[in-house]
């Protein structure tokens, strides 16, 4: 078990086992877009808009791409994470992940960011690349103890990479 505070100051425990990662196709898009309003405000995480637009088309997605999201229980979307690139053509995946504000730090990065990556050795990726503002600290100390390995930066931010074992 892991213990972390919610938003409310309130201290709470839960056991990572607690957590249910799926398809964010499946989630219902109301609480998909509650999710994304949480999380939208992180100017840290943007990969693409947080928007009624983006939720219809990752409920009809096809493509090799990735899009997780993580709810405790029957509870609240807590997480979304997602691997992409491989619909536009490149071989290394990027990953992203973004944790609800009242649920960080209950181990529930970690278990999106492992989710993820059996997703992508599943689909035969040799790596995987993410990018990371550089005063992320909580982030960046998460990725080094996955594996990542700073390789560079790349529009104002790091670029860490794992690979394969």
């Amino acid at each position: 078990m892991e213990q972390g505070s919610g938003s409310s100051g309130g201290s709470f425990r839960v056991a990572a086992s607690k957590f249910r990662v799926f398809d964010a196709h499946s989630a219902d898009p109301c609480e998909l877009a509650k999710l994304f309003d949480a999380i939208s405000g992180d100017a840290l995480f943007t990969p693409h808009p947080f928007n009624r637009t983006f939720i219809d088309w990752l409920r009809t997605h096809t493509g090799r791409d990735r899009y997780l999201v993580a709810s405790l229980g029957t509870e609240a979307l807590m997480g979304y994470g997602m691997l992409r690139g491989w619909d536009d053509g490149f071989e290394v995946p990027s990953l992203g992940i973004a944790i609800h504000p009242s649920a960080r730090g209950i181990g529930l990065g970690t278990l999106m960011m492992n989710t993820l990556h059996r997703h992508a050795w599943a689909a035969g990726a040799q790596s995987i690349r993410l990018r990371v503002h550089p005063e992320n600290a909580r982030a960046i100390g998460l990725y080094m103890r996955l594996g990542y390995a700073c390789t560079g930066e790349e529009r104002g931010q790091l670029v860490m990479v794992v690979y394969r074992s």
